[in-house]
């Protein structure tokens, strides 16, 4: 679906926008097993959304990282595909690690992007 995956090569265009885009192409394409499924997903990316919207760092990374639990979750229960599983948490860790930048700011806030 995304051969080549370009989009990797330049991490400051990833953001929870472009993932809510991909969950939406792997569920039209049946890399997701149905509507509920992407629905979960796109649910915390418009949280993620909202905080990018306000530039919330450390509330950014708190809800990707749980929007990587829940990728795992449903990657072990085999409702998304290898390829959905891994495009969307390549994009979902590198954007952890662009806004987890902010963080670091504050040494006090450590967070873990696997």
């Amino acid at each position: 679906m995304f051969e080549g995956k370009e989009v990797f090569r330049d991490p400051t265009f990833i953001n929870a926008s472009y993932i809510k885009t991909l969950v939406e192409q792997f569920e039209e394409d049946g890399e997701i097993v149905n509507h509920g499924v992407a629905r979960s997903l796109q649910a915390h990316l418009d949280t993620v959304v909202r905080f990018e919207k306000l530039e919330a760092a450390k509330r950014i990374v708190k809800h990707l990282q749980r929007f990587n639990k829940l990728l795992d979750k449903h990657k072990k229960d085999g409702l998304i595909s290898e390829d959905a599983y891994n495009t969307l948490k390549t994009c979902t860790v590198s954007l952890i690690k662009k806004w987890q930048k902010d963080c670091n700011k504050d040494l006090s806030y450590q967070v873990d992007v696997e």
